[in-house]
């Protein structure tokens, strides 16, 4: 019998550095008191919109997170012409999609992509979009349709050339790591740097927020997904 034993390969994927910083003066720590509190929900806001951009769009290269759709081989694209999405191009998508991680799949688009899918069915022949459950994500061509705001949206009402409209996939085989969340940590004293006439390490009379986090993403199976791409 022959040795069908698979190679086995751990993904190495290194988490970078993101960070943002809050000063602000003695007076406005002593008067509003709950600015600390509101600067917590800033940054951890902050931290979700970038997450949203790095994780989708992406490059990869220095500290960059490979993006979902940015960094797929592209092998894996459903190549679209012109500005208009027609049932055609969502039935493609998915029988496009190797059958052995269809059952796991998601759509992921943007509203105005998904609202402009919404309008193909007018007449319900097509048989597109699915409503279930109360509180359950609304389902297309039987398959959960997320919104994923960071994609491309519409320019003109229609897609734009290099646009990547919409992704159908298989996100187990997209890693994130996110290391430890983020931290947030109180800055109790800042001190100036060196300026004419003005002593340097002196207190400025302010505090300051400090928040860092690490994150990265990376698609570990390029064959596990299929983003519609418009080239002309």
């Amino acid at each position: 019998m022959a040795d069908g034993a698979p190679t086995l390969a751990q993904p190495t994927a290194t988490p970078t550095r993101v960070q943002g910083f809050v000063p602000f003066s003695y007076e406005v720590d002593q008067d509003w008191t709950g600015l600390q509190s509101e600067m917590f929900r800033l940054l951890a806001d902050a931290k979700d919109v970038e997450e949203a951009t790095a994780f989708i769009q992406g490059v990869g290269t220095g500290v960059n997170p490979s993006g979902l759709v940015k960094t797929l081989n592209t092998s894996q694209n459903q190549n679209t012409v012109g500005a208009s999405i027609t049932a055609a191009m969502i039935y493609s998508l998915e029988s496009g999609l190797n059958p052995r991680f269809r059952p796991n799949a998601t759509f992921l688009a943007s509203k105005g992509i998904y609202n402009l899918v919404r309008g193909l069915d007018s007449a319900g022949g097509a048989a597109l979009w699915q409503r279930i459950g109360f509180g359950q994500p609304p389902e297309l061509l039987g398959y959960p349709a997320y919104e994923v705001s960071t994609m491309s949206g519409l320019t003109s009402g229609g897609t734009a050339v290099n646009d990547r409209w919409m992704l159908f996939g298989d996100c187990k085989q997209f890693l994130i790591v996110d290391r430890l969340g983020m931290s947030v940590e109180l800055i109790p004293q800042l001190f100036n740097q060196a300026t004419a006439g003005v002593g340097v390490g002196l207190p400025t009379g302010q505090r300051g927020l400090f928040a860092i986090w690490r994150n990265t993403s990376k698609v570990l199976v390029d064959a596990a997904f299929q983003v519609a791409f418009r080239v002309s």
